[in-house]
């Protein structure tokens, strides 16, 4: 190789550098209709509304749809409609209790559930495309592999 082409290739591999560290997890909110979300290549099926005209929450399970069929459910308390997609296979979902609510992780492949936040009041938001801000608790960033990096005291991995 010549100098030319050296300086080329070095070129390239820094920009596949700071492409890879400048990588972040694709996340969007979801807007279900009624009890029904679609996340990537799943689906979503919300059990027991609160209000079955018009509801707001649901007291669960979340039976999740694989793209082979196969289902599994998620049980961990009532779920509000606030919920995010993050990458092919994780959903962010926010339970409560009462005034209180947390954030959970979702792993639609198995409906594992491997974090849970901080708890909090009010509704998450999505801010920077990769951190979530809550009312009284501390935010929590998202990295490249759509897993919390960063949490509050209080949030934990499962």
């Amino acid at each position: 190789m010549n100098r030319k082409h050296l300086a080329l290739l070095a070129t390239l591999v820094g920009t596949l550098g700071y492409a890879q560290a400048a990588a972040i997890c694709p996340i969007k909110p979801i807007h279900n209709h009624g009890p029904f979300i679609k996340f990537g290549m799943f689906k979503g099926h919300l059990i027991s509304p609160d209000d079955p005209a018009s509801a707001a929450a649901w007291e669960g399970p979340l039976v999740i749809t694989q793209p082979s069929g196969t289902t599994c459910s998620v049980k961990t308390g009532i779920f509000d409609a606030s919920f995010f997609q993050a990458g092919s296979h994780f959903l962010y979902a926010t339970i409560y209790s009462g005034s209180e609510a947390n954030q959970i992780l979702i792993d639609a492949r198995d409906c594992s559930v491997p974090w849970v936040s901080p708890q909090f009041t009010g509704d998450p938001h999505l801010t920077n495309h990769n951190s979530f801000q809550y009312h009284e608790a501390a935010p929590v960033k998202i990295g490249a592999n759509c897993m919390p990096v960063s949490f509050a005291q209080g949030g934990r991995n499962r």
